[in-house]
């Protein structure tokens, strides 16, 4: 994406167009289906919304879509199967806290 000098080369957003079209097909076929795996995901939020927005993130896609409105991303309180992450109960945050602690 960048030359020597750390400019931008002139077809990154090309590429990188290009690239997060063959990462969002890649991970239709990801499925977490690891229960204790609360932290984990596949990033397409953030593929999604740069194909909206044109606009890249840095956060992940828990924290993401605290800023949309529930349906777009939520059924209810829980994540639509398809944007692959899982929301964090509150109880594993106060065991990982506990662990943390003591």
């Amino acid at each position: 994406f960048y030359d020597d000098d750390g400019f931008p080369k002139a077809d990154a957003d090309e590429t990188f167009d290009s690239d997060v079209d063959k990462l969002f097909q890649s991970y239709d076929s990801i499925v977490i289906d690891n229960k204790d795996n609360v932290f984990g995901g596949t990033d397409k939020v953030k593929l999604n919304l740069f194909d909206e927005y044109g606009v890249i993130t840095a956060a992940g896609d828990r924290h993401l879509v605290e800023f949309f409105p529930n349906e777009k991303f939520l059924d209810g309180d829980d994540p639509q199967p398809q944007w692959g992450f899982k929301l964090t109960p509150v109880d594993v945050r106060i065991n990982r806290m506990k662990k943390d602690i003591f």
